[in-house]
């Protein structure tokens, strides 16, 4: 009985990583597409009721604020990440008289909550995922907020999840991204060889004895 051997090389190998990331890039597309439609309303948001990966969406109306002399200010903190994506935070009040922050990146967003008069404006349509937070509460900043005093912030501002500002649309184009890499995957490992090149079928030498006879 002969033998089957299995030939990797590099066009296979190229071949398994656009697979690879063309079904990671898929799959992640189409969870963004059902938790988008299943996103949960900012106005109906509860602090105990928050989730990791929870997509939510609405409009924020308001936000916590601190006066400084005759100002009022509403940004408690500044992230930078790994990659140079600028994200500010911001205080907003949950479905159950709470708060939660929220992380905005988008600069046009940032430019329309600053507009706010006293913490209050019109509102600024965002959407976002709910992740744990890669910054503990600014307790420096929150002793300011006038009538506060006496309150235990833990209890009152989430202390483990924020709002992280994401555009559904650009996270659903994944399915697309994931299709192409699916394509570029099969005429990678047309070009290749195909199965032939990959599968090999050895016989072994009392076949080939037999055939030369």
């Amino acid at each position: 009985m002969g033998k089957i051997r299995i030939q990797i090389t590099k066009g296979y190998i190229i071949t398994l990583l656009f697979l690879v990331f063309g079904l990671f890039n898929f799959f992640n597309g189409m969870k963004a597409y059902y938790d988008s439609k299943n996103a949960v309303l900012l106005s109906e948001l509860k602090f105990d009721e928050c989730a990791e990966g929870q997509y939510v969406c609405g409009s924020i109306e308001s936000y916590v604020v601190k006066r400084l002399e005759t100002k009022y200010f509403g940004n408690s903190g500044t992230l930078i990440t790994a990659m140079g994506t600028e994200y500010n935070f911001y205080t907003i009040p949950t479905a159950d008289n709470k708060y939660i922050r929220i992380m905005i990146r988008d600069k046009s967003d940032t430019d329309a909550l600053e507009e706010f008069v006293r913490g209050q404006g019109e509102g600024v349509y965002i959407e976002g995922e709910i992740v744990k937070s890669a910054l503990p509460l600014n307790y420096g900043w929150y002793k300011g907020v006038e009538g506060w005093e006496n309150k235990v912030l833990e209890e009152i501002v989430h202390p483990n999840y924020v709002i992280k500002e994401i555009d559904f649309s650009k996270k659903m184009k994944q399915v697309y991204i994931g299709i192409v890499l699916m394509l570029g995957a099969v005429g990678c490992f047309i070009l290749s060889g195909g199965i032939e090149d990959f599968v090999i079928f050895e016989k072994n030498e009392a076949e080939n004895s037999v055939l030369s006879d």
